[in-house]
């Protein structure tokens, strides 16, 4: 009988990572939408982006290293949202600084999902907090076991399906002063709608703003633009995805049927997110918005999954028009004033 580790080795890096992720995804998406604890839905998405990873292998260390800055990071967000959320001024000074700081680590090179998760804890908390400090703390609490439970859910996964990763060359990180340079445009960005939903209570537009804040890390308004538009296809393919699959479950409402039908999405799915190229980043895009129409419809808090999905749409439109128009208005400041920093320079003769 031949090794298992040894046909694991003849197959191709993007045969593995597909089937990990397939028979991952199957796993974990069939326990949180059956069980349907609160969040549930962050199991799902966190450890499909860990199972997206170009790893080898998911160590425990790092595993434990990432749930430990990211337990920081909302206990810290809450911690600082019951102290100082009564001193506006001052409350608005800290979160302005740390978003200042997420986003130069971001332009610094540091992992995508260490990022989302440091913005959700300096964004959405604080936010909770002031409708409700219980409702924040339990927040935190669904947060930190739902992602606890995607890391230990995805290293065991890497244990059971290792192999697969590919050392691709690392891209430079920017310098420190054009690091800084992008952090500060990108929180001149974020701030307004920020200063806009904490003065006016308008915690419906917290999604809005966490999708903004995720999509200024890259300070560049042509990419911009195009992240944009490609979430919003990514999503609108999600989305068709996830009605199709909930149509499929009210017509034939069986456990056995749901599993089959998540191994199959997720393995068609998984075999797109791998390629390289746009079509890779759109269903990687995708890959979230079927969550959440199933979340919507089969989770926790259910509701109508057509609903949800024009929803997110509308919100990923609002988001698009006011990252390019903030960028725009960014981009004619600073050009000004550099423009009458250079005008007041004098060569030296």
């Amino acid at each position: 009988m031949k090794n298992p580790d040894n046909m694991l080795r003849q197959w191709r890096a993007i045969d593995i990572k597909v089937l990990r992720f397939a028979v991952g995804m199957t796993l974990i998406s069939v326990l949180a939408y059956t069980v349907a604890w609160p969040m549930s839905f962050m199991t799902v998405l966190i450890s499909g982006k860990l199972l997206m990873a170009n790893k080898s292998i998911l160590s425990f260390k790092e595993g434990f290293g990432l749930l430990l800055i990211v337990i920081v990071a909302l206990y810290s967000g809450f911690l600082v949202s019951v102290a100082f959320i009564t001193y506006p001024l001052l409350f608005v000074l800290m979160i302005t600084l740390a978003l200042l700081r997420i986003f130069y680590l971001a332009r610094k090179g540091k992992p995508d999902i260490l990022i989302i998760m440091l913005l959700v804890g300096v964004t959405v908390i604080p936010m909770l907090a002031m409708q409700s400090q219980f409702l924040a703390y339990e927040a935190v609490k669904m947060l930190v076991f739902s992602i606890a439970l995607a890391v230990l859910f995805s290293i065991a996964c890497f244990a059971l399906i290792p192999g697969g990763g590919i050392d691709d060359a690392e891209e430079k990180p920017a310098s420190d002063e054009d690091a800084l340079r992008g952090a500060i445009k990108s929180t001149l960005v974020v701030m307004p709608l920020y200063l806009y939903i904490f003065f006016t209570n308008t915690p419906g537009a917290l999604l809005i703003l966490i999708f903004v804040a995720i999509l200024a890390q890259d300070t560049s308004l042509d990419k911009g633009l195009k992240s944009g538009a490609g979430l919003f296809l990514g999503n609108l393919i999600g989305g068709l995805i996830g009605i199709v699959i909930y149509n499929l479950l009210v017509m034939v409402p069986s456990l056995v049927f749901f599993i089959l039908l998540m191994a199959l999405t997720w393995l068609l799915i998984g075999q797109q997110v791998f390629k390289p190229g746009m079509l890779g980043i759109l269903f990687g895009i995708g890959f979230a918005t079927i969550n959440v129409v199933l979340s919507s419809a089969l989770g926790f808090f259910s509701e109508d999954a057509s609903t949800a999905v024009y929803q997110r749409l509308l919100q990923l439109t609002l988001v698009t028009v006011y990252i390019i128009m903030s960028f725009s208005v960014v981009d004619y400041i600073s050009d000004l004033l550099l423009g009458k920093e250079k005008q007041n320079v004098q060569p030296v003769r």
